[in-house]
């Protein structure tokens, strides 16, 4: 059986977390990497953020 796996990114406030996720299991595949938000968002973040999904 294939393992389903899939990037989990959570945007918030204090940072932007991300790892891989098992999501059969609920479980993270990796450790889980933090980046802390600056008082200014990041010019690249900005445009990223002004995409229409």
């Amino acid at each position: 059986m294939q393992t389903k796996n899939i990037l989990g990114i959570d945007v918030g406030a204090s940072g932007i977390k991300a790892a891989i996720v098992d999501i059969e299991k609920g479980e993270l595949v990796t450790d889980r990497i933090k980046l802390s938000t600056r008082s200014q968002p990041h010019p690249k973040l900005w445009r990223l953020l002004s995409l229409n999904w």
